[in-house]
């Protein structure tokens, strides 16, 4: 069958995925049910949120403060800050920076994670045009179950896989499976504008609400 011989295909393509996908590096900073500010060398870098992703940093030296989102307003000296730290980062890992918690659970401000990395522009519009040549959404849901489980996505890519396919059941289908392989996770609301219906918004929400209680994000 010609559908089976495109994923066999795809199988072969993906094997060789984590050589040529971007390695990803920065910091992840992350607050449990926490708003938070967080400002990288004084500039800030994200808005109120509850996790937030600095990538592609140079080997250096940072300073790298979060504060309560509620604090935005006051005065530098008048705000709660949960992390105040100069770090040096190595220009080539993810640092994981856990906020929030009792000093004794933060590992010395973070605690190690599995390498993961983004999907290259390159093998993400061979992915699309992958999807693109099949007609079943089962067909189309099976391509993207084969790829490593290592390999992240933006809200923005999820966002365009997922608008190829035709019917709202599984668009949000597809939402659930790629929300816990996307990157920027506090963007990913922008997705919803893919789904037709109120309902379909509110199923997605509602599992992203279980995923981060259970992910303590």
């Amino acid at each position: 069958m010609k559908t089976s011989s495109i994923i066999y295909s795809l199988l072969f393509l993906f094997s060789f995925l984590p050589i040529k996908a971007q390695v990803l590096n920065g910091f992840n900073i992350e607050s449990n049910n926490t708003r938070i500010i967080v400002l990288l060398n004084g500039q800030q870098m994200c808005e109120p949120t509850t996790s937030c992703f600095i990538a592609n940093l140079k080997r250096g030296t940072y300073n790298l403060q979060v504060y309560r989102a509620e604090d935005m307003n006051l005065q530098p000296q008048e705000r709660d800050h949960l992390y105040d730290k100069n770090i040096i980062h190595d220009g080539v890992s993810v640092k994981h920076i856990q906020v929030g918690r009792r000093e004794d659970d933060l590992q010395g401000g973070y605690y190690p994670h599995a390498p993961q990395t983004l999907i290259s522009n390159h093998d993400f519009q061979n992915l699309i045009k992958s999807i693109k040549k099949v007609n079943f959404e089962e067909d189309k849901e099976g391509i993207i179950e084969i790829l490593p489980s290592n390999i992240l996505f933006t809200s923005s890519q999820c966002k365009e896989i997922t608008s190829l396919f035709n019917f709202d059941e599984n668009r949000v289908n597809m939402l659930i499976k790629l929300y816990p392989r996307t990157i920027d996770k506090a963007s990913f609301h922008t997705t919803f504008d893919v789904l037709n219906f109120s309902s379909s918004q509110e199923e997605v929400r509602d599992y992203i609400k279980k995923y981060n209680s259970e992910h303590n994000l």
